[in-house]
């Protein structure tokens, strides 16, 4: 992956994006069994790279504790384990994963050309319920063992249905010191691809009702952004906010009280995984040990303290904030934290994490560090007289005050520990306002909410003599903040023509699209009538998020507030909420939307019409036959219940809905055509559930497995 910081590129992945082209010739050379040439993966080729680098040994060899060194130095040196998370609420996977997959894996024998002995997969120690696995093959088995290979199949069909996050351990770790609740409103500071965001999100959303809090995931880079709110939207609920802004300058939000005064949105929970070198990523990235330097932790170090310092001034008095990286160097760590500590001014303390994750093995933080200048000079305090140490700062290295500051709470996770990347994580606790003066603190600007003074075109020094007859002279008395939708002046000396613009952000996509509430009010009427959605349906949480209107999505009362209160349009919001309806090119439909697979779980409470009882027989037998006749359906139970309701309901979308005897329920979108039935769920997701369906009625599996 190519990151991009603060005019800082790095690059923390070992395939080049090199795509093949030549000649017509056709010899194969030097190729493997596979027929690929060697050194050659598909389009992609390997840089060449040994797991050795002097400089890095000899510099952490004064970084981490002596007895631990050759085992932290050894592990790095080998390749990282596969880990993956089940996220709550999916404990259909995890039951599949242990009653199916388990026992087969149990007795798997490989041959010994394929490498080393099979561990099958086991939970992690230290995560809770089981819900966090790890295991040990190879890319290579799952791609060339058959069972591995289904069983790798089954991991990427559950992902992809938001069910399971492949994510290394060591991540895993810092949206649990947080402490999220349902009711809490959280910031991801740095937060793509999205992993640790999806975290947070089933804390904010296990409740099961509808969240009361948000998270806001925000990242630097536009194209990670979007990432972001891809992997995001596997989540489907309505309580998370993508955008898009440099860490350190990440807007405030005012929120109105119920006498009209304006007040800063702050933030109970923040999470500051900040961009840094990635050393701690060797065993995932080896080729990242010839390319280890000393100016990757120096390039980044600024902007990583001035990300944490706009978290912290983010965070709510009595609110938690987690500092984190992926690197072993106290510079990006210990050295960040310190500083950040010192120019709080008793404001910000460290919170002793000694009693969460008991299993989980730890080192406590440092309280003394060397530094690594460009030179390769090895420094323990700052030398004034060394020209070549100049571009070394006093505050890089450890303050007299580290036992004041108690730099041992933070915790650094070593590769040897648990067979993990290595990672640093610190839990800091906002007690009091943060200090405001000049060179002590980076704190947020005060949030003044001010209708925008309309800007007037000057007019010609001939207009006084003449009458203006040109449509640019109009203009200029029309009043743009009303054109805007911020107009608020009672009486405004400038003309209020036609109708103010009722987006309330920038959707950050293309052409300068708008996040705008639906309106449309025949729409709203046809939507109410045709679905029988019922009186208490929040239509002011559907929005377009552009001026073509070709999906509605459903957000949260609390991010709909959130959006709401950025009255001065200072997000770019990349992306919100779940889909819920999306057009139809049917023209036999009397409504021009269909309901999105993605929000029909939650449509269907709101629903009194066109939701279709089911049994699990009928669902499982038509998520295998996605465009089915009536007369074939007729044959997917006994009695053909569920056609016969089908029937009685005019042409458009519809959902089905089956519930088991343990309590399992499944939502399927469907299109009732003219004597046809329409699945519209996607295949990895309607395999999942064909699956799971099996396992509750104890059907014979097919012999190829997967939708028809």
């Amino acid at each position: 992956i190519n990151a991009e910081y603060g005019g800082v590129q790095f690059r923390a992945m070992g395939w080049k994006n090199k795509r093949k082209r030549g000649g017509k010739g056709g010899g194969k050379g030097n190729t493997s069994r596979d027929g690929q040439q060697s050194g050659v993966r598909g389009d992609f080729t390997l840089d060449p790279f040994t797991r050795e680098s002097p400089l890095f040994e000899s510099f952490y060899k004064e970084v981490f504790p002596a007895e631990e060194y050759g085992d932290a130095i050894a592990s790095l040196r080998t390749d990282l384990p596969m880990t993956f998370r089940i996220h709550i609420g999916c404990t259909s996977t995890r039951e599949q994963l242990e009653s199916v997959w388990l026992p087969q894996l149990e007795g798997l024998t490989l041959d010994e050309a394929e490498g080393t002995a099979c561990e099958k997969p086991r939970p992690l120690a230290w995560y809770p319920d089981r819900m966090g696995w790890h295991f040990s093959f190879t890319k290579r088995l799952l791609r060339k063992n058959p069972l591995l290979k289904d069983f790798h199949e089954f991991l990427k069909r559950e992902e992809a249905r938001g069910a399971l996050s492949r994510q290394e351990a060591v991540s895993m770790i810092p949206p649990f010191f947080l402490q999220v609740q349902p009711h809490h409103k959280v910031l991801d500071m740095c937060a793509a691809p999205g992993m640790k965001t999806s975290q947070l999100l089933d804390s904010v959303t296990s409740s099961g009702d509808e969240p009361a809090g948000v998270v806001v995931a925000n990242d630097a880079n536009r194209s990670r952004a979007f990432l972001l709110a891809h992997h995001l939207k596997r989540m489907r609920t309505p309580a998370f906010l993508v955008v898009c802004h440099d860490g350190r300058q990440v807007p405030a939000l005012a929120h109105k009280d119920p006498d009209g005064k304006r007040h800063q949105v702050r933030f109970d929970r923040v999470l500051c995984d900040v961009p840094c070198s990635g050393d701690g990523t060797l065993r995932k990235a080896p080729d990242a040990w010839n390319k280890w330097a000393a100016h990757l932790a120096l390039n980044l170090q600024k902007a990583q303290l001035g990300i944490a310092q706009r978290g912290s001034a983010l965070l709510d008095v009595g609110g938690l904030m987690v500092y984190s990286t992926c690197s072993f160097n106290p510079l990006e760590n210990e050295a960040v934290v310190a500083q950040l500590l010192n120019q709080a001014g008793g404001a910000l303390e460290l919170v002793d994490v000694s009693d969460q994750l008991p299993e989980l093995k730890r080192a406590p933080g440092l309280v003394s560090w060397p530094i690594l200048g460009k030179n390769n000079k090895i420094y323990h305090k700052y030398e004034e007289e060394d020209a070549a140490a100049h571009t070394l700062h006093p505050g890089y290295f450890a303050p007299p005050n580290t036992t004041a500051l108690h730099l041992e709470r933070c915790v650094r996770i070593l590769p040897h520990h648990q067979d993990t990347g290595g990672f640093f994580i610190c839990l800091i606790k906002k007690v009091a306002e943060l200090p405001k003066g000049e060179n002590t603190w980076t704190a947020a600007p005060e949030v003044v909410v001010e209708p925008e003074p309309p800007v007037q075109e000057p007019a010609p020094a001939a207009a006084e003599e003449a009458p203006r007859e040109d449509a640019e002279a109009d203009e200029a008395e029309i009043c743009r903040a009303f054109k805007k939708g911020k107009c608020r002046h009672v009486e405004c000396k400038f003309v209020h023509d036609g109708d103010a613009n009722p987006s309330i952000a920038k959707s950050g996509g293309k052409n300068d699209e708008e996040l705008t509430p639906l309106s449309d009010q025949a729409l709203i009427q046809n939507l109410t009538e045709f679905y029988g959605l019922s009186s208490t349906f929040p239509m002011s949480q559907v929005f377009s998020r552009s001026g073509t209107m070709k999906q509605l999505c459903f957000v949260s009362k609390a991010t709909t507030e959130l959006l709401r209160a950025d009255e001065r349009r200072r997000l770019n919001v990349v992306n919100c909420g779940v889909k819920m309806f999306e057009k139809t090119d049917n023209l036999q439909s009397d409504c021009p939307y269909r309901i999105a697979q993605d929000g029909a779980a939650i449509l269907l409470p709101w629903m009194q019409k066109r939701a279709v009882a089911s049994s699990l027989e009928f669902v499982f037998q038509v998520l295998q036959n996605s465009n089915v006749s009536f007369d074939k359906a007729k044959t997917f139970e006994e009695g053909a219940g569920t056609v016969k309701r089908l029937e009685e309901i005019a042409v458009g979308s519809a959902l089905l809905k089956a519930e088991s005897g343990s309590g399992v329920s499944f939502c399927v979108s469907i299109f009732r055509g003219f004597g046809r039935i329409s699945v519209f769920v996607t295949k990895e997701e309607a395999a999942s559930m064909v699956e799971e369906l099996r396992a509750l009625l104890q059907a014979p599996a097919p012999l190829e497995s997967g939708p028809n």
